[in-house]
C-alpha cells in the first residue's frame, strides 16, 4: 500500500479510490488501530485540540465566515500549545521551545493564515498572549509531505468523531496523550470547546 493516510479514507467511498481501498474494513480497523499505537507509544507526544461547535460560534459578532472560525479555533490552539511549553520548560528547567505545522489548504486561506499568525506572535492582534516559546512563522505543508500531518489528521478524526457522533472508541485509543492540568483534567488544557 502507497499513499497518504487520512481518516475520511476508513470508510468506504462510492466511485473514488483511495490508498485504503484495498483493504477489508477489518484490516482498516486494525491499521487504525496501530496507528494509535505509534501515538501511545511516546509520553512525549501531547495532544492538544480544539473543537468548534460552528452553528454556535457563528452566533458570535467577530465570526463572520469559515476564515473568522478558523482563526478564532487556531489562535485558541496556539494558546493552548505556548501554554504547554511553558509547563515544559518550568518542569525541564530550561526554555523549551516550539513550531507550529500546519496542513496546507489553498493559498489564500494559507496567506491569510500567516498573516495573522505574524500579527498573533507579535502582539498586533487584541487580546493576545505572549508566544514567547513559538518559534518563527506558521509552516504550511501539504499533509501527503509529512506523516506527522496525517497523524495529526488521525487524532482530529477520532476527536471528531467522538464529539459529533459520540462514539468515543478512537478517542478512548489517544486519550492517554491528551494534556491534562496538573489534576489531570482535560477541558481547557488538552481539549478546548468553542461554543
Amino acid at each position: 500500500m502507497t499513499g497518504e493516510i487520512k481518516w475520511r479514507y476508513f470508510f468506504a467511498h462510492k466511485n473514488k479510490s483511495t490508498p485504503l481501498s484495498c483493504l477489508s474494513p477489518e484490516v482498516k480497523e486494525q491499521f487504525r488501530t496501530d496507528l494509535f499505537k505509534i501515538i501511545n507509544q511516546y509520553k512525549s507526544i501531547k495532544i492538544i485540540s480544539v473543537i468548534a461547535d460552528a452553528n454556535q460560534c457563528y452566533l458570535r459578532s467577530h465570526i463572520n465566515g469559515e476564515d473568522d472560525l478558523y482563526w478564532f479555533a487556531y489562535k485558541r490552539l496556539a494558546e493552548r500549545f505556548q501554554y504547554y511549553l511553558q509547563d515544559l520548560s518550568r518542569e525541564a528547567g530550561g526554555k523549551m521551545n516550539g513550531i507550529v505545522v500546519c496542513d496546507h489548504r489553498e493559498r489564500r486561506q494559507d496567506k491569510r493564515l500567516q498573516n495573522m499568525h505574524y500579527k498573533m506572535m507579535h502582539g498586533e492582534e487584541e487580546f493576545t498572549s505572549k508566544f514567547e516559546n513559538i518559534l518563527e512563522g506558521v509552516f504550511i505543508v501539504p499533509s501527503h509531505f509529512s506523516t506527522g500531518i496525517q497523524l495529526a489528521d488521525m487524532v482530529a478524526g477520532s476527536i471528531y468523531r467522538w464529539f459529533t457522533k459520540n462514539d468515543d472508541r478512537y478517542y478512548r485509543q489517544i486519550y492517554n496523550r491528551i494534556r491534562t492540568s496538573p489534576s489531570g483534567k482535560v477541558e481547557g488544557y488538552g481539549i478546548v470547546k468553542l461554543h
